[in-house]
């Protein structure tokens, strides 16, 4: 739908409609102003040059995933602007968690080495192939690899499948229409289209998710003692094979006993 004001983002400024001022073709879409009582994530998704593709900002309300705003560019500078832009997105919308796709010679990873210097809530990527210690890893930003994108699609479709979030934009609409699989681990926009609002998005989405999943950081479960399945002075002519058979028994019990313990 459309929004309830478009704009442009500058300084905190109270003599001049604060954090924004009002232009009918603004980069900023705003459905719902913030809420000092909600918490909010961002996704940014930088363009690869002015003038080239779009740098999307998608600001999602954490509660229930639903698009309140979005800032969308392809005129701003992913250095110094458009840190200034985000950082006020993020504070306008308390302090809101903010996720940039940071690939290694991607412009977002200036963006995000930048931003951090400024802004306190930077998005700290997650070791999400190790669930069980469910550990934070040294690495802020959004690292966009063929796995992790896969990532981020699939969890877009399901919770877009559920009807678990809310769009209001419709040019993300749009995109999501000519977004597509080319391979295993391949999407993106066919060709002639667009997908700046899709990634940043997915990128709001997962982060979003992300912090209403309990137990990142959370200390691995201690491991539980386990009687030994041979006495020590058990003495066989096969002592190699029945030791070779214990340690694989004593290997399985101590799997199950982490599980058991996580559980």
């Amino acid at each position: 739908r459309d929004p309830r004001c478009r704009g442009e983002i500058h300084a905190f400024d109270p003599h001049h409609g604060g954090w924004f001022s009002q232009e009918a073709e603004g980069p900023l879409s705003i459905w719902e102003m913030p809420d000092p009582n909600e918490q909010y994530d961002i996704g940014v998704d930088v363009c690869a040059g002015v003038g080239q593709t779009y740098t999307v900002a998608c600001v999602l309300r954490r509660r229930d995933k639903c698009q309140v705003a979005q800032y969308r560019s392809n005129t701003i500078n992913p250095g110094d602007p458009l840190v200034q832009a985000t950082k006020w997105l993020g504070l306008a919308y308390n302090t809101a968690q903010i996720a940039i796709e940071s690939n290694p010679g991607n412009p977002g990873a200036y963006t995000n080495a930048e931003l951090q210097k400024v802004y306190p809530n930077i998005f700290i990527w997650k070791h999400y192939n190790k669930i069980i210690s469910r550990t934070l890893s040294q690495n802020t930003g959004f690292n966009t690899t063929p796995n992790s994108k896969m990532l981020l699609v699939s969890t877009m479709i399901d919770w877009l499948s559920a009807g678990k979030v809310t769009i209001r934009d419709e040019t993300l609409w749009k995109e999501l229409t000519t977004f597509r699989k080319y391979s295993d681990r391949h999407y993106e926009a066919i060709p002639g289209e667009k997908d700046d609002c899709v990634m940043a998005f997915a990128i709001a989405l997962r982060a979003s998710i992300d912090e209403t999943f309990e137990g990142w950081d959370a200390p691995a479960p201690e491991k539980a003692t386990l009687t030994p399945a041979l006495e020590p002075c058990y003495y066989d002519r096969n002592w190699d094979k029945i030791v070779r058979a214990a340690e694989a028994k004593n290997g399985f019990d101590r799997a199950l006993a982490e599980m058991e313990a996580w559980e």
